[in-house]
């Protein structure tokens, strides 16, 4: 019997660990993730009870986080983290210095407390003392610290409940920067700021004597007249945004080259990196990370204890995905194959990998779901095979006889349509595409298979 039960003991012991991670986030000294089954995890510095496991502990390797199978995403800012589940309510839990987690008085909350009543939260963002969140009917919500007007409610009032900002109903992302500066995306594509400008950090243009910095912005006030903005992730005192072109623009602080634009001084406008596009970014407290269409990984600003105001690049490996995490001096991003890396500052386990020591080069952490389940597999579609790769023009399907093809389909490293082609066709001429990574979708009535290739 007992020999039964350490057998069930083992088995259950490895499907936990085999499970795939859907999100992860890094806080100050801290990361949480949530995985394919719904459950919560988190390792790192355990100061504040941020790791809200009922402990003030700090771990090394992922723990589990209660017992909860319905998590949906998270954001972890400061000390403080924000979830959400799968039901629409809000949960939040680490330091309370600032009233940031309603309905305790306590300092610290050590387990996930449940924000109000309400069930249709939809995105979130913390800024480790405000926060921020959004609807599903569009609307803009805030609450916390607000002594320069990031709740973008038109005073500096702390707050101890989620208000509602504004009456807008088309907000479609946010971002709150850890030292009271909040940003967000309408779905129209304009870009809106509010709060703290010490650093020019809102992007307005607002100048302070010498300094870069301007007056406080106690409402969102939109940052220029530009409507092509898809994304955005800011840091303490710095942002990244990108637009639909998939550029990268930042402003704001630019100690240790952050901006990522070959200098150290501060803009106040939003200033393009590069003149590349990107499959991907993240940003920490003074650093950046991000992918572009060679599969390569880049960072920028202070990271690894070292400072660069230029995206280089990571190592040589082109098969990098995206970057999905960046905190002070920490780097999470996935490769196309799904595997999952850590790197960067480790000195309270913080990358969870069951050890303190600091890593400059990326260690394998685990499986993005997402990612490893890009392709089919126990089907005809997953023995084909594509030739000559790398090509120069016409690729050609290896074992595609047993295949009625509908459909071939390019995409860049974006996801963007560059190329189609209907019918039974196993040949498909590529050399119009720019040199590069790209993605071969062939479609027929068995499946999707998607397979890499790179045109020289």
């Amino acid at each position: 019997m007992k020999r039964f039960l350490l057998v069930l003991v083992t088995v259950f012991t490895l499907q936990t660990y085999a499970q795939c991670w859907k999100q992860i986030e890094f806080g100050m000294l801290y990361g949480i993730g949530i995985k394919d089954n719904g459950t919560l995890w988190a390792w790192g510095d355990n100061e504040y009870g941020k790791l809200g496991d009922g402990t003030i502990v700090d771990k090394t390797s992922p723990i589990q986080v209660g017992a909860a199978t319905n998590w949906k995403t998270i954001s972890a800012g400061g000390s403080t983290s924000l979830g959400l589940k799968t039901d629409g309510t809000l949960w939040a839990w680490g330091e309370n210095l600032m009233g940031q987690i309603p309905g305790t008085s306590n300092s610290s909350q050590t387990t996930p407390k449940k924000i109000g009543t309400a069930t249709d939260w939809k995105k979130i963002s913390s800024g480790g003392s405000h926060m921020l969140a959004i609807k599903e009917n569009g609307t803009l919500w805030a609450w916390g610290y607000n002594d320069s007007g990031a709740l973008g409610l038109g005073n500096t009032q702390q707050v101890g409940s989620p208000q509602q900002v504004g009456t807008a109903t088309d907000w479609v992302a946010i971002s709150a920067a850890g030292y009271g500066t909040s940003f967000a995306i309408k779905s129209d594509g304009t870009l809106w700021s509010w709060g703290n400008n010490e650093y020019g950090q809102l992007g307005n243009g607002a100048m302070n004597g010498n300094n870069v910095g301007g007056p406080n912005v106690l409402v969102p006030t939109q940052v220029g007249t530009d409507s092509d903005w898809k994304a955005i992730d800011a840091g303490s005192l710095h942002v990244v945004a990108q637009k639909n072109d998939n550029t990268l623009w930042s402003w704001g602080d630019n100690s240790f080259g952050c901006l990522g634009n070959g200098t150290t001084i501060d803009s106040s406008v939003p200033m393009q990196i590069g003149t590349d596009t990107w499959t991907s970014f993240s940003v920490g407290d003074s650093a950046g990370n991000g992918t572009k269409i060679d599969g390569k990984l880049y960072k920028w600003g202070f990271q690894d204890l070292t400072a660069v105001s230029t995206p280089i690049v990571v190592n040589q490996n082109t098969e990098w995905g995206k970057t999905i995490a960046s905190g002070g001096g920490n780097n999470c991003a996935v490769k196309l194959n799904g595997e999952l890396y850590m790197s960067g500052v480790n000195t309270f386990g913080q990358l969870g990998l069951g050890d303190t020591t600091n890593h400059t080069i990326p260690v394998f952490f685990g499986t993005m779901c997402e990612e490893a389940t890009a392709g089919l597999n126990d089907n005809t579609l997953s023995q084909i095979t594509l030739y000559p790769n790398p090509t120069s023009s016409t690729l050609t399907i290896a074992n595609a006889e047993m295949l009625n093809i509908e459909n071939l389909s390019v995409t860049d490293m974006t996801g963007k349509l560059v190329l189609s082609q209907k019918g039974n066709n196993p040949e498909i001429n590529v050399e119009v595409l720019p040199a590069g990574i790209y993605f071969l979708n062939v479609s027929t009535q068995e499946g999707v298979q998607h397979l890499k290739f790179v045109k020289e």
